[in-house]
């Protein structure tokens, strides 16, 4: 079941690609199964400047392993004293407001300042901006008999208002490889929308929630509850596995998906039974029937 887009499920994110007819890809812990092609740009990145970042380098990018600290991060910490967010249970149902803006860390500069060294690898010219964040997710998700696949950009949104993307940027690579983002792994995208495509060095808390996919699932930091970073061998398809967790006040054992820093680093596809769709700020997608 897909939950259609209305007032409520509001968030902006990038210009959705023509619909894929084709079979969508079998679900993977080490794939990203997404529902639409991305559209093709023009690449902003030097050739083979990230190969340095990852540990194995495919074609896409990093697709083993990104390694941070090796990365070239965006310089400059912006403040966002007026960054709200707000996560209300009522109803069955979770609902998050806010204006998209980062609570509790700065951000890297953006546009990218020509004497900024990232420049020369990947010339971001989008400035941060506010957007609405209004959305209503399953407070207690139902697993479906199979997964299904994920849209480009939007997959989650993260207990500080930012939203999570998928791994891939607008022409299908590797993000996490080929564009320079901020120490948080956030940038900005066309409309101004700053996002995450993967853990940064702001979620490094052990074993912690860090926010919640489309389908209302959980979403976890890198770390297991003994202080191991997780890695894709640790997981079940679509980026996630079942145990033990403390959620809403309480300790169950339900399946939720992790950060990784290996590829594809979010949520690769969904396995509840509902799926939040994003309604584009301004438009976009058709009004929910009546």
């Amino acid at each position: 079941m897909t939950a259609p887009p209305n007032r409520r499920n509001r968030l902006r994110s990038p210009r959705q690609g023509r619909p894929d007819h084709r079979r969508p890809p079998v679900p993977h812990r080490r794939r990203q199964s997404k529902c639409q092609p991305p559209e093709r740009i023009g690449l902003r990145l030097l050739p083979g400047v990230s190969r340095r970042w990852c540990a194995a380098y495919r074609r896409l990018g990093c697709e083993r392993l990104l390694v941070p600290r090796k990365k070239d991060n965006r310089a400059g910490e912006v403040g966002w004293p007026d960054a709200v967010v707000s996560s209300e249970e009522s109803n069955g149902r979770r609902v998050v407001t806010g204006n998209a803006l980062p609570v509790g860390h700065p951000t890297g500069t953006f546009p990218t300042k020509s004497n900024d060294p990232a420049y020369q690898i990947d010339r971001n010219p989008n400035a941060i901006g506010r957007h609405t964040v209004d959305l209503s997710l399953p407070l207690d998700p139902i697993m479906a008999a199979t997964a299904s696949c994920v849209p480009m950009g939007i997959v989650g949104i993260s207990l500080n208002g930012v939203a999570v993307y998928n791994a891939l940027d607008d022409a299908g690579r590797d993000a996490a490889a080929h564009e320079v983002q901020d120490l948080c792994a956030g940038h900005p995208q066309g409309a101004g929308e700053y996002h995450y495509h993967g853990p940064g060095f702001c979620q490094n808390e052990a074993h912690t929630l860090a926010g919640y996919a489309m389908d209302g699932f959980g979403l976890f930091g890198i770390y297991d509850n003994q202080g191991r970073e997780i890695v894709n061998a640790d997981l079940y398809e679509c980026h996630g596995h079942t145990h033990n967790i403390e959620l809403n006040g309480s300790e169950t054992a339900t399946y939720h998906y992790h950060l990784t820093n290996s590829y594809p680093y979010t949520v690769s596809c969904y396995r509840g039974s509902e799926i939040v769709r994003t309604r584009p700020a301004g438009g976009g997608l058709p009004p929910p029937r009546r």
